[in-house]
């Protein structure tokens, strides 16, 4: 969450006043489900739940068209139980979108090209690539690794038309169609994208290690070759699900983003890829996955970075299953094992892989509080307060350089206060407060000297301290009534 006139609040805190203080509004423009669900935590993140959630069966159905239906269960199962999907179906963030939009596509177009090769069915070829480009123009609404998927799509398709040349009659009409509606969809946002190309490509021109000037950098800081540094940078970030935990914030999770035993399952899964690669399906699966670890992890800064692999968690619990299944048929022969019991030990498997991703989310990674940051928790801390003084208030933090207003949580958990951030340190009594109105100072521990000021000028005022659950002291607000 963010305070979106960010431009008044930076104007504000560059004024040479002895107190530079940023104003942000307290409003907040959120999603539908705001509406549906309330103005709270549980109607921001509604919406990325029932996101997660269709998600899983349209990974069945994909995957059914590809694999089998009983691919398809293993793999809609361990989805609906990876840890990694169960975190981003539970933030207020637009990410989660990515494995859904991807998956409808993919189907779409999947769909649309069995029917060009079947005769009796090529009537519905069509409105298969109609959804398709409906779904890839929407998208662009979104997280930016969905622009990962008009590539994707176009990779695949090629791939499909070189092999099947000859197969796919009135394939390039079919395309057309597609593209029309995608751009149509996305006109908007693509007449916003050439007009403002800058803020188009904000994110990606202060991450990506070309845009920024990263890569160009880095081998005057370090002393290492550009190869180098690239084939470190990749080797980060093919190992993000099992070699190297996440270096953000946004997940944080102290291991890769596959456990232990998932993971074996997801390498065999890759080798049989691998060596199956002439398969559309297998085909599909390796560029799926590895364009996302290229273009979301290899060529952005510090990787592996949770929050731009996303897109890739529906390939990764494909490629478990397939691992999955290839073990037990091969145990199946080795020991001379019927289809019962063949089916029996997947599902066991099934259930101890789940069983363990579950555990390991809300039984050990959920209580320890990474998500967010030690800010992102003081900040939650200081909403809920601030929501509980209702409006009569306004809000004044002395929390720079480590915490802004503008870090969004307060003013949504609190939309009737109004902050002001006390940039500079105090060295008189603050004037700054308006008379009329209570005012409540939130202080950082790192600041609490600057508290023997504000009880100079208001000495009946009321001091509270707040602790977290380890004990630490986490803030002290200082309120002075109307």
């Amino acid at each position: 969450m963010a305070c979106w006139p960010a431009k008044s609040c930076r104007a504000r805190s560059a004024t040479p006043f002895r107190w530079a203080i940023c104003r942000c509004p307290p409003s907040f423009t959120g999603p539908w489900s705001l509406w549906l669900a309330g103005d709270n935590v549980v109607g921001l993140r509604l919406l990325a739940a029932l996101v997660g959630t269709a998600t899983v069966p349209m990974l069945y159905l994909f995957v059914r068209s590809r694999w089998g239906p009983r691919t398809a269960l293993l793999a809609a199962f361990f989805l609906a139980a990876y840890d990694y999907h169960i975190h981003y179906s539970r933030l207020g963030a637009n990410n989660v979108w990515d494995p859904f939009f991807v998956l409808l596509a993919l189907w779409a177009v999947d769909r649309g090209l069995a029917a060009l090769a079947d005769q009796d069915r090529r009537d519905r070829a069509s409105r298969r690539f109609l959804l398709a480009g409906l779904v890839i123009g929407f998208s662009a609404y979104f997280y930016t690794g969905a622009r990962l998927l008009p590539p994707l799509m176009a990779a695949y398709v090629a791939f499909v038309a070189i092999k099947e040349r000859g197969h796919l009659p009135g394939l390039g009409r079919h395309l057309v169609l597609l593209v029309v509606a995608a751009l149509v969809t996305a006109g908007p946002i693509l007449d916003y994208a050439l007009a403002h190309p800058n803020e188009w490509n904000a994110r990606l021109n202060q991450v990506g290690i070309l845009q920024s000037g990263w890569l160009a950098r880095e081998p005057g800081l370090t002393g290492k070759t550009t190869v180098r540094i690239l084939a470190e940078q990749f080797l980060r970030a093919a190992g993000a699900f099992h070699a190297f935990p996440d270096r953000t914030v946004w997940y944080g999770a102290d291991r890769p983003l596959l456990g232990f035993l998932p993971g074996i399952f997801a390498l065999l899964g890759m080798g049989w890829a691998v060596i199956h690669w002439r398969r559309r399906r297998y085909f599909l699966l390796l560029l799926w996955f590895w364009a996302v670890i290229i273009t979301g992890g290899m060529l952005t800064e510090s990787p592996p970075s949770s929050q731009r692999l996303v897109i890739a968690i529906p390939a990764v619990a494909v490629l478990v299953a397939v691992g999955l299944e290839k073990v037990v048929g091969l145990a199946g022969r080795i020991v001379v094992l019927d289809r019962r019991w063949r089916n029996g030990l997947l599902a066991l498997l099934a259930l101890v892989l789940a069983a363990g991703s579950v555990r390991f989310y809300f039984i050990e990674y959920t209580p320890e509080r990474r998500y967010g940051g030690e800010h992102g928790e003081t900040a939650t801390m200081m909403g809920h307060y601030l929501h509980g003084l209702g409006g009569r208030y306004d809000g004044y933090l002395l929390g720079a350089p480590l915490l802004y207003w503008s870090f969004g949580t307060m003013q949504f958990l609190a939309p009737r206060v109004e902050g002001h951030d006390v940039v500079e340190p105090l060295t008189a009594p603050p004037d700054f407060v308006d008379e009329g109105r209570g005012a409540v100072f939130l202080i950082l521990p790192e600041r609490a000297s600057e508290l023997a000021w504000i009880e100079a000028a208001y000495p009946e005022g009321d001091l509270r301290e707040f602790y977290d659950d380890g004990g630490r002291l986490r803030f002290v607000t200082y309120e002075v009534a109307p």
